[in-house]
């Protein structure tokens, strides 16, 4: 009986213990919580710290001291013991894992730390598939980075009636035009319908301008306008108008918004966008057998860009028109036709690249999502730190024998073998001259560059063009990680079969193969 009832105390006291302890937490909890609440961060911290000190795992304190950096408004702070909580594994109802994942991949999210960020929210979606939110964040940083497909697979998991975010529906229609899937119409509408902010109301005249709904885009373009204020916007804006008037058959119309292209090209200094637009200029008035009206400006497109073969074969037309040597529709002994130009106005204007170009989506920032996910947005990494470091920021910080013994390995796997190192006067790369390892006779130059986030102009194309020249080679290959103006797409449209630029996707996956 005495020791049944010693037994009895000793569980007695225990459980005293461990509800004084309790209650004792409870109380630095509330007490702690309350001095931040206040913005006395140093003593709320200090009163927890003893504490984590002596238990470095306890999760409820590692919590804790999370939303006393959250009330601070230290999210680094607030990240580090999230993560530190993260890693015990020991969740609570306060604090389930998928609460914990999901907001570790908000605090990276809104600090543009988004390998961190898509890592966390993997596992949000894995945890609580009926989240939505880190679906949508998902699939922004995928099409921020060009994974189309992968964007798509997360997309699918959002029902559209349970959003009502316009950039959403942005991303959906870019996704869907990208992977040709025939039904981005729906989605700009969408986006049109929850926002009449100006972008949407473009990125829905240029849906309609694909279904060749003309007057209902003309109309969406017009509303665009009033409200753009952006000027290369409303110049975009202006380009399209003027393509519309253009397929309804009213010239005049189109002819006057040709013409406030090239006023706003000038005025902005926009070299490529005057030549174009001056050419456009003449290529329909061409097209209207008003050669008088085309002169000037056809005259000054080709003194700005003297090299630009449309504007040459344009002049050489006209020219031969006014000889009498042909008639109007016919084809030149070279081949160049006018009517088949204007055939090719509107693809070249406005390919479905431009959605994702005028949506404002694209990132500027790295992440490896293919060392997190497969093609099917499955994940394939269990820590953040198995991710490896992405190929094209690893090559950037080569220096010396090793950027040297990469430039190498890049031009012995597209099957050329580097002869002689030429003079680069950039600091960010290098040129070689390079025999073909299948073909003895063909050679090519090479410029590699450590580019990051950069545009190519077609300055540097035409440059390109002639130092091809100049080394005799037959190819050009240009490999570094940049987008091109739309003056360097056309020089790259013109020279297809003498420049190649290896960038984006496809030099990550030679990057894969040459630093391996």
């Amino acid at each position: 009986m005495i020791i049944l009832l010693s037994a009895i105390l000793a569980i007695t006291a225990v459980l005293s213990v461990l509800f004084y302890i309790q209650n004792s937490r409870s109380n630095i909890s509330e007490r702690a919580l309350a001095l931040a609440a206040m913005g006395n961060f140093l003593d709320a911290k200090a009163m927890v710290r003893g504490i984590l000190e002596r238990e470095p795992d306890n999760s409820q304190i590692l919590f804790l001291m999370s939303k006393i950096h959250s009330i601070e408004k230290d999210y680094e702070g607030e990240a580090h013991f999230l993560e530190k909580l993260k890693s015990t594994g020991n969740f609570e109802k306060d604090f389930p894992a998928s609460f914990v994942s999901s907001r570790l991949g908000d605090i990276y999210y809104d600090q543009n730390k988004m390998q961190e960020a898509f890592f966390h929210y993997l596992d949000a979606i894995h945890l609580d598939p009926h989240n939505i939110e880190p679906f949508l964040r998902l699939s922004f940083i995928a099409v921020g980075q060009k994974e189309f497909k992968i964007a798509e697979s997360f997309m699918k998991q959002v029902p559209d009636n349970e959003v009502e975010i316009s950039s959403f529906f942005i991303a959906r229609g870019v996704v869907a035009a990208q992977l040709n899937r025939a039904d981005e119409f729906m989605f700009f509408e969408k986006a049109y319908e929850l926002d009449k902010n100006p972008l949407p109301v473009f990125l829905f005249a240029l849906a309609n301008y694909r279904l060749k709904n003309h007057k209902e885009a003309l109309k969406l373009a017009n509303e665009a306008l009033e409200k753009a204020e952006d000027e290369y916007f409303r110049f975009t804006i202006i380009q399209f108008i003027m393509l519309q008037h253009f397929l309804l058959g009213d010239f005049s119309s189109s002819l006057i918004h040709a013409k406030l292209c090239i006023e706003m090209a000038r005025q902005n200094s926009w070299k490529f966008e005057t030549s174009e637009s001056e050419l456009n200029f003449a290529l329909i008035s061409i097209a209207q057998n008003n050669l008088e009206e085309a002169s000037e400006f056809l005259i000054e497109a080709e003194s700005l860009n003297t090299e630009d073969t449309e504007i040459i074969e344009l002049a050489d037309y006209k020219f031969q028109l006014e000889l009498g040597k042909i008639n109007m529709g016919q084809t030149t002994p070279n081949g160049y036709n006018p009517d088949l130009a204007l055939q090719q106005l509107p693809d070249k204007l406005f390919p479905v690249e431009r959605y994702f170009e005028l949506s404002g989506l694209r990132s500027n920032n790295y992440v490896n999502i293919r060392g997190m996910v497969n093609e099917s947005g499955e994940k394939i990494a269990n820590r953040l730190s198995n991710v490896g470091p992405n190929k094209i920021l690893t090559f950037i910080s080569l220096k010396g024998t090793s950027f040297k013994n990469a430039c190498n390995r890049i031009m012995n796997d597209l099957s050329y073998k580097g002869v002689r190192e030429l003079p680069c006067i950039e600091s960010d790369g290098a040129n070689y001259l390079a025999k073909s390892k299948d073909e003895e006779e063909q050679s090519a130059l090479f410029k590699i560059r450590k580019w990051k986030d950069i545009q190519i102009s077609d300055v540097f194309l035409n440059e390109s063009l002639e130092n091809l020249q100049e080394s005799g080679a037959k190819m050009c290959y240009i490999v570094g990680n940049a987008e091109l103006t739309q003056g360097a797409k056309k020089i790259y449209r013109l020279n297809s079969s003498k420049i190649q630029i290896i960038n984006g996707v496809e030099l990550e996956q030679l990057l894969e193969r040459a630093l391996k």
